[in-house]
């Protein structure tokens, strides 16, 4: 018998518990950044970094990832210039 009122203790305490959390309001997050407003300005956003980066592997990468946006193109031809002059 004892073992029925602790579960039935515990049941309530749970209960009351997911009760309380439930009605809590979420904690906003400090420090992280908001999506970008479209998927292209988030790959515009990634060439951005590629630019930084600048090596030839970079700009493959990104033509490689996206494939069917204008950039890729800008990207490949990056690639090109940067194998022609390894400097860069």
């Amino acid at each position: 018998m004892s073992r029925h009122r602790h579960a039935a203790a515990l049941a309530l305490i749970l209960t009351g518990w997911l009760i309380a959390t439930a009605t809590m309001p979420v904690p906003r997050a400090e420090g992280t950044m908001r999506p970008p407003s479209t998927p292209d300005s988030a790959i515009r956003s990634e060439f951005r970094v590629t630019e930084k980066h600048g090596t030839r592997d970079a700009y493959i990468l990104f033509a490689q990832r996206h494939p069917n946006h204008p950039l890729a193109s800008e990207a490949l031809r990056r690639a090109d210039k940067a194998k022609q002059h390894p400097n860069m």
